[in-house]
């Protein structure tokens, strides 16, 4: 109303930034037939006091340079797949399962297969099994009992088991520099790149307009600045 008093050309007491606000007592609801876009330059929040729910027609996807994180306080947390794989994957590091009290591991059809490639090991009170280098030690500072309808120890054999490779997640991208004006490769040009931590590099692109590729762990924001002709 201040602002309609003065004839549009006033500042709004309280508000003195570019805001958007939308505030109702009932329900807010926003639709289209097309696509919806959110995007925030810094940080977006998502809050409310009971529930929050997503659903999809098709595939629910998260990508995040840094770290995924689900908490959950009192009710558990569970991950179902009706059909197809659940695959969990580690591609750089290791892979921990900690639980306080009883951890089961079944297959209700078929079986269970535990492989590494660097060896098993199996403890409890001071007792051991390990399979490591062809070899199986059974260790105890107690009883080994030992109880079967017939023993076969016979020579020896082995099972190979193949390991299929993680898949690279490197970031290694390579840099043309251009002419603006035809499209062509630009060679002999010194160029400025400052990657994400900071550091700044110079270098020359070569007869091809290429520079040295940047290789990174993590996808990550890079500025280019061309300073002109080396």
């Amino acid at each position: 109303a201040w602002a309609i008093r003065s004839g549009g050309r006033g500042k709004t007491p309280g508000y003195q930034k570019p805001l958007l606000i939308a505030s109702s007592p009932a329900d807010i609801a926003t639709a289209t037939p097309q696509n919806t876009h959110l995007h925030s330059g810094k940080h977006l929040t998502v809050s409310t006091g009971e529930d929050v729910s997503i659903a999809s027609g098709k595939s629910l996807l998260a990508s995040v340079v840094q770290s995924i994180s689900l908490f959950a306080q009192n009710a558990g947390a569970k991950l179902f797949a009706a059909k197809g794989k659940v695959e969990l994957q580690a591609q750089n590091d290791e892979m921990l399962l900690t639980s306080l009290q009883n951890m089961k591991l079944s297959s209700t059809a078929a079986g269970i297969e535990i492989a590494a490639k660097d060896g098993i090991l199996l403890t409890s009170g001071g007792g051991y099994i390990r399979i490591k280098g062809g070899n199986i030690e059974i260790h105890a500072p107690g009883t080994i009992d030992v109880k079967g309808a017939k023993k076969v120890f016979s020579g020896g054999t082995s099972l190979s088991h193949s390991f299929n490779e993680m898949p690279k997640t490197d970031f290694a991208d390579p840099y043309v520099i251009k002419k603006l004006s035809t499209g062509e490769p630009a060679p002999g040009v010194k160029v400025e790149v400052t990657r994400a931590d900071g550091s700044v590099m110079q270098y020359v692109s070569d007869a091809a307009g290429k520079i040295p590729v940047q290789q990174s762990q993590i996808a990550e924001f890079m500025k280019i600045k061309v300073l002109g002709d080396a």
